[in-house]
């Protein structure tokens, strides 16, 4: 474009198991508050099932399309040209903040290929003693931890951070035993102390300079393994996780969106927003494009979904289309009624499957 690019700090923030069925229930006041604040994708997906997907196709859109992830995999050499090095191209300084104990997840692995300068984890963090005795330091705690060292960095800076108090088996301060309403599940207990925790992040970081020059972006990881609703049971149900974006100094970045948006248009989304002129591969597409698509993977079946319609294909045949926007149970199979939907949709997840395939088979990842 030829506006200038817009050198706003970025800070992603992953929330571990924070699916779309554990927010606006009560568990999440400090979330839910702050989605009236941005800009919101009632239609948001995850690019996985693992927390290990999620930085890949956060960071680097990269869509999980593999039995394996990966960052497991023999491919998770490949040279990947995503949000570190972009943004690092453009005179930003890089950090991933993760809570728990170095080498957890291969993250501090892949945040070297991905190109951050720095990784703070469980061995970086200085503050109060706060080990939750099982994964690593308590989501409050390493979270103020996370504003202090924002504050130091030069701007413009970009900072991810992936939180971990919601993971099984969902450990609770003692100073907040009791504090919090424990919902229907294990999980929802937790939940509400990691809510607590990003509103008690947002309270300090709302005091430092350099927070009003700041996008944020917040999502999930993956969804919880536990639903218990009908339709977060469903194929397109468990992917569905927020995604929102907030810029606490453009009050025009505000609403409720329907576009279908997952984990992979994050970065272009957030490129398009800076204005940044960059050649990349994206295999999502910006949150102000017309496209409407979203495509995950899950048990050998590719799951496609376009604009009101959701699509399941093996490889090789289609096995079922739905509206799932009219029939969110996914109950009336379209796939004999509705033969040029779904010859369309399966054109389209082919080439997809096949350029995804090329590229991470030839390591072509990036246009250099």
């Amino acid at each position: 474009s030829t506006e200038n690019p817009n050198k706003k700090n970025v800070v992603i923030i992953i929330l571990e198991s924070f699916g779309r069925e554990n927010i606006q229930r009560g568990q999440t006041p400090f979330l839910d508050g702050l989605i009236e604040k941005s800009l919101f994708f009632e239609n948001g997906f995850a690019n996985g099932k693992l927390s290990i997907d999620a930085v890949p196709s956060t960071l680097s859109s990269i869509p999980s399309l593999m039995n394996n992830s990966l960052i497991t995999s023999s491919y998770s050499i490949n040279e990947v040209y995503g949000l570190p090095k972009i943004l690092k191209d453009n005179g930003y300084q890089t950090a991933f903040f993760h809570g728990a104990f170095n080498g957890s997840q291969n993250f501090d692995q892949y945040c070297k290929v991905a190109g951050f300068d720095n990784y703070f984890g469980k061995n970086e963090y200085e503050g109060p003693e706060a080990f939750d005795g099982r994964w690593g330091i308590f989501d409050e705690e390493f979270m103020q931890y996370f504003s202090g060292k924002m504050t130091e960095f030069k701007q413009p800076f970009f900072s991810t951070i992936f939180t971990i108090s919601s993971h099984n088996p969902y450990i609770i301060p003692e100073k907040y035993k009791g504090k919090f309403p424990k919902g229907t599940t294990k999980i929802h207990e937790s939940i509400a102390y990691a809510d607590n925790a990003l509103k008690r992040f947002f309270e300090t970081a709302s005091k430092e300079n350099w927070y009003k020059n700041t996008l944020f972006v917040i999502t999930s990881d993956h969804t919880s393994s536990e639903p218990t609703e009908k339709k977060f049971k469903t194929n397109v149900g468990k992917f569905r996780v927020p995604i929102l974006f907030f810029d606490p100094s453009n009050p025009s970045i505000v609403g409720k969106n329907q576009k279908n948006l997952q984990q992979i248009d994050i970065m272009p989304s957030i490129i398009d927003y800076l204005n940044i002129d960059s050649k990349m591969i994206t295999y999502g597409k910006s949150y102000q494009s017309e496209k409407d698509f979203v495509v995950y993977y899950l048990d050998n079946i590719y799951h496609y979904v376009s604009g009101d319609y959701y699509l399941a294909f093996d490889g090789k045949k289609s096995l079922g289309l739905y509206n799932f926007k009219k029939d969110e149970l996914l109950k009336t199979n379209l796939i004999k009624t509705e033969k040029a939907k779904t010859t369309e949709m399966e054109t389209f997840i082919k080439a997809y499957i096949q350029s995804f395939n090329e590229r991470m088979i030839g390591n072509k990842l990036t246009l250099q």
